[in-house]
């Protein structure tokens, strides 16, 4: 079978799909340096496309840029993914209760329920990336019902943000196949008006979510050893 070649318009589309790539399929880790030149040279291009590149990188949330150190695979703390995750459960919540509110129709449902077929099938081919496309295109959906413009653009960049968290640290088993039901009970209660059990479900189907995150121990930086000896002296 032949293997195909994808074409890009730009080098930038070339660096950020190659990187991106590389990122979400694990073979670069969470901390790994990116450094303009070492990048260049790999892709074989100059190093303007791989600035504007990780540009777009950092965008997502995949990619961080330390002045005066350069670039380097995104390395969230656990304490930032909790904090993440309790502001993205609030947000949630607040969604629910919303968009009941707002008594949303039979269309909304409609179109709420082809998303969740599509994530099922994203599920059963193993394509983690459109499976996550469509869990954030889920939430994104409930947040919508809402019709509060604010809420829906919080709600968006929480889950980018969480989402990084998943490609990093989730380790997907047989509780992550639980997704696309937990998603219909969800949109079951939403659309029968029940506020709280609807909230209850959402809680603990984030709860979950962030329970499949396993994160690496945090490393403690090495004091330099001038400092210890200056220590010492006074």
């Amino acid at each position: 079978m032949r293997k195909q070649v994808t074409i890009y318009s730009t080098s930038v589309d070339f660096v950020y799909a190659e990187l991106r790539t590389k990122i979400i399929s694990r073979q670069l880790s969470p901390g790994t340096r990116l450094p303009e030149v070492t990048v260049a040279q790999q892709l074989k291009v100059s190093r303007t496309p791989v600035r504007d590149a990780l540009k777009r990188l950092v965008s997502e949330g995949l990619v961080v840029i330390i002045p005066n150190r350069g670039a380097k695979v995104a390395q969230p703390t656990a304490e930032e993914v909790n904090g993440v995750y309790s502001v993205r459960e609030q947000l949630e919540l607040m969604s629910i209760a919303e968009a009941i509110g707002k008594k949303p129709d039979k269309r909304n449902e409609t179109r709420i329920l082809r998303i969740i077929a599509c994530e099922r099938r994203a599920l059963a081919r193993g394509n983690t990336e459109a499976r996550l496309e469509f869990d954030n295109a889920f939430h994104n959906a409930i947040a919508q019902l809402t019709k509060n413009p604010v809420l829906i653009e919080f709600v968006g960049n929480v889950l980018l943000r969480s989402n990084v968290y998943t490609l990093f640290f989730a380790s997907f088993d047989k509780k992550s196949e639980e997704t696309p039901r937990q998603h219909e009970e969800i949109l079951r209660a939403v659309m029968g008006g029940k506020v709280d059990l609807a909230q209850t479900l959402m809680k603990n189907h984030l709860r979950l979510a962030h329970s499949m995150l396993t994160i690496p121990n945090e490393q403690a930086v090495p004091k330099k050893r001038g400092r210890r000896r200056a220590a010492a002296a006074d």
